[in-house]
C-alpha cells in the first residue's frame, strides 16, 4: 500500500501496553494519532473476517484483495474525521462492503441480485447442537460447508457471515447490509434454514 504500509509483522503497536493485547478502542485511539504501527495490528487482526466476508460476496479474490486495501487506506486518510457510531468491526466490515460495491458497480459484475424479504422465519431453524457441529466439523465437512454457503443467495450470505462468523449483533448486521434489524433476522433465519436443508441432503453430514 502506497499511502499507509502494512507491515507482514505486525503484532505490536507502538505503544505503552507491555505484552497486554490493546483493545480496539485503544488501537483506534493510537490511529487517530498518527500511528501507522496501530492501523497495522489492526488490519493484521482482523484481515481473515474481511477477506471471507468480502469472498462470500464477491467469489474473486482479487476484488476482494483491493477491497480490503481500499479500505484501509481510506480509513488511514481520513483517520482525523472518521466517527465510529458502531463496533470497530462493523465499520471495517461496512468500509470493505462499500469499496467492493463500488468496485462491483464499476465493473458491472454483480453476484446476485439483492433479495428482500420481509417473512418471518423461525430463529431456530438450528439448535445450538447444530451450529456446534457445523463450527466444530473436522476439516472436510468445513470445506463442504462453504461449497454449501455458497449456493444460498447473496443477501442471505451475507447475513449468515456477518452473525455466525463475525459475531455481530443484529443490530451491526443490519447497519452494514442497510436493512432494518428485522429483515437482518429474516435473512439470517432464512440462511439457516436453507443451510440445514443443503447439509441435511448431503450424505456425508450426519446430525
Amino acid at each position: 500500500m502506497a499511502s499507509m504500509p502494512l507491515k507482514n509483522d505486525a503484532s505490536k503497536s507502538t505503544n505503552d501496553f507491555g505484552s497486554r493485547v490493546a483493545s480496539d478502542k485503544e488501537l483506534w485511539e493510537q490511529v487517530r494519532n498518527d500511528d501507522s504501527a496501530a492501523l497495522n495490528t489492526l488490519y493484521h487482526r482482523y484481515h481473515i473476517a474481511l477477506w471471507e466476508y468480502a469472498v462470500s460476496l464477491t467469489r474473486r479474490n482479487d476484488l476482494a484483495k483491493d477491497a480490503i486495501q481500499e479500505a484501509f487506506v481510506y480509513i488511514w486518510m481520513k483517520r482525523h474525521a472518521i466517527q465510529l457510531n458502531s463496533s470497530l468491526k462493523a465499520y471495517l466490515l461496512i468500509s470493505v462492503r462499500n469499496h467492493l460495491l463500488k468496485s462491483l458497480q464499476r465493473q458491472r459484475r454483480f453476484v446476485d441480485s439483492p433479495i428482500s424479504s420481509q417473512n418471518g422465519i423461525p430463529d431456530d431453524a438450528f439448535s445450538p447442537e447444530d451450529m456446534i457441529v457445523i463450527r466444530e466439523s473436522k476439516e472436510v465437512s468445513k470445506q463442504l460447508i462453504e461449497k454449501m454457503i455458497a449456493r444460498i443467495p447473496a443477501r442471505k450470505r451475507e447475513a449468515l457471515y456477518l452473525k455466525v462468523y463475525n459475531n455481530l449483533p443484529y443490530k451491526e448486521v443490519a447497519s452494514i447490509m442497510e436493512v432494518s434489524p428485522q429483515v437482518a433476522r429474516n435473512y439470517v433465519s432464512e440462511a439457516y434454514q436453507q443451510l440445514h436443508v443443503l447439509l441435511k441432503n448431503h450424505k456425508s453430514v450426519i446430525f
